[in-house]
């Protein structure tokens, strides 16, 4: 949503509300792989009909159209956009929020939703799938912050009543509430209890945080480029300043450390993205970046290169693996592994490294960090155990990822382009594989699930492209948690 300013601050505000509004909204647009999704979608272009699965089940209900998913941190909720009307999607079904709408939320933990809809601001219960008003003579929504575990809402808009004056309010126990009062100012973050409040001041062109009524720089120079992640608490937050330098600011003791230069951003979350979104993001499960892993990407000669590095409480940032084509870390933040030039290498939180192999196309770990899988250059999977040495899995493979602690690797791929399809294979630890699909065109791994793309057959078992009317390439969808048991949840879908 664009937030418009009277005729002499009318720019600045169009760059503030790139800064500041957050992904909710405005229909988000699909920017990669969130960890979180839980939650995915199935698109049947031929019926014009989205639908959804939470852990390979289906969720009763479906939406027309092609839905895009901005889910909660926990992945087990979300809202689901067609163009400007927004649904929201939880394993007791599919519920519409408003027929259309420019400004619509869910809450960090999934909890609920907060949206506007004509004059009034709701707020939709996940528990109860109904919707009360918080707010009356709502022209336009500037911006909605939820606390983390939902107690409190505090907002930004312009009412029917005040013309183009922004007003801040917090919505906490029933009541309404003003805040900010005598600020040009935009809210950007709220604890529980209402007593913290991060913001933006427009005519000091300062974000602060307020604590009990006592007011902290934490950055004069925000950016276009500024993504604020907070901690749960919000005792901390990272962010990007006009300069391009990261910072990472601590509330207790008012602190703020140079993280250094790039986009850079936390890898101790189960939500993020890897495209500069511009949103003010929740990092989940975390009460200090202290320990927590902090990533880097950059593009040198048109490759993109990352580096993976570990902030101490002393807000000093040193790195563990730099200038790594991709890299994995294990559940319990205990190693770090990074391929970069054909070499595999663990590192551990001390900074100690060994290589694990060489001549490595690509790789995957399961969550506990018991079991590697590689593909060599040359198309073979290998297996190591713990410290162990390679074992051999399988030849002609190409693609790897690990789920539920099981290995699925796609192999034999023929046939060009479209056409192209091959054999999934599955292993548990370094065992036999058992192959579980023929055909498969490509495999997504999410947290909880695998969304196989099998392409359709005729009656030899050979298979057949089918595409929409746009060209799409249509696929049979299914769904396994553990890859013995597969179901089938969609035919004819559009990948």
């Amino acid at each position: 949503m664009n937030m418009k300013r009277i005729i002499a601050a009318a720019a600045l505000l169009a760059v503030l509300s790139s800064l500041f509004c957050l992904a909710g909204c405005v229909k988000p647009a699909e920017v990669g792989a969130k960890l979180s999704d839980n939650i995915a979608r199935l698109w049947f272009p031929g019926e014009r009909e989205s639908r959804f699965v939470l852990n390979s089940q289906p969720i009763e209900g479906s939406v027309t159209g092609q839905a895009f998913l901005d889910p909660a941190s926990n992945g087990r909720t979300a809202i689901a956009w067609v163009d400007v009307t927004p649904y929201f999607v939880s394993e007791k079904g599919v519920d519409k929020l408003t027929d259309a709408t420019s400004a619509a939320i869910i809450s960090f933990d999934g909890s609920c939703a907060v949206y506007q809809a004509g004059e009034q601001l709701m707020l939709f219960s996940a528990e109860t799938r109904s919707a009360s008003v918080i707010a009356e003579g709502v022209a336009s929504v500037q911006q909605i912050s939820v606390s983390p575990a939902s107690k409190a809402v505090a907002f930004t808009a312009q009412f029917s009543d005040s013309g183009a004056e922004r007003r801040s309010m917090i919505y906490k126990d029933g009541s309404l509430t003003p805040i900010l009062e005598g600020k040009d100012a935009i809210v950007m973050a709220v604890s529980d209890d209402a007593s913290l409040c991060y913001y933006y001041d427009f005519g000091e062109a300062t974000v602060y945080a307020e604590q009990n009524g006592e007011k902290t720089v934490v950055t004069t120079k925000p950016s276009l480029k500024t993504n604020f992640n907070f901690t749960r608490d919000l005792s901390e937050v990272a962010f990007c300043d006009s300069e391009d330098v990261n910072h990472l600011f601590r509330l207790s003791d008012k602190q703020t450390f140079d993280l250094g230069e790039g986009f850079q951003y936390t890898l101790k979350t189960d939500i993020y993205s890897v495209s500069a979104t511009n949103v003010i993001t929740y990092i989940n499960d975390v009460d200090s970046f202290e320990n927590g892993l902090w990533l880097k990407r950059d593009t040198i000669d048109g490759v993109r290169v990352y580096a993976v590095g570990l902030i101490n409480g002393k807000g000093e940032l040193n790195w563990l693996a730099e200038h790594v084509g991709s890299y994995a870390s294990t559940n319990d933040g205990k190693r770090v592994l990074s391929l970069g030039g054909g070499k595999l290498v663990s590192t551990d939180m001390k900074g100690k490294s060994r290589e694990l192999a060489a001549d490595v196309a690509s790789f995957a770990i399961t969550d506990d960090g018991s079991f590697t899988y590689y593909i060599s250059s040359a198309g073979t999977l290998f297996g190591i155990e713990g410290k162990g040495k390679p074992v051999k899995l399988a030849s002609n493979a190409s693609s790897v990822k690990v789920s539920g602690g099981v290995c699925f690797c796609l192999t034999d791929v023929t046939g060009e382009g479209d056409a192209a399809c091959g054999t999934l294979k599955t292993f548990r630890g370094l065992e036999a594989s058992v192959d579980i699909a023929k055909n498969v065109s490509s495999f997504d791994r999410r947290n909880g699930h695998v969304i196989v793309y099998v392409l359709p057959e005729d009656g030899s078992g050979k298979p057949i492209v089918e595409t929409a009317e746009d060209g799409a390439v249509l696929l049979n969808a299914w769904f396994t948690c553990d890859g013995s048991d597969m179901k089938l949840l969609g035919e004819k879908v559009e990948k």
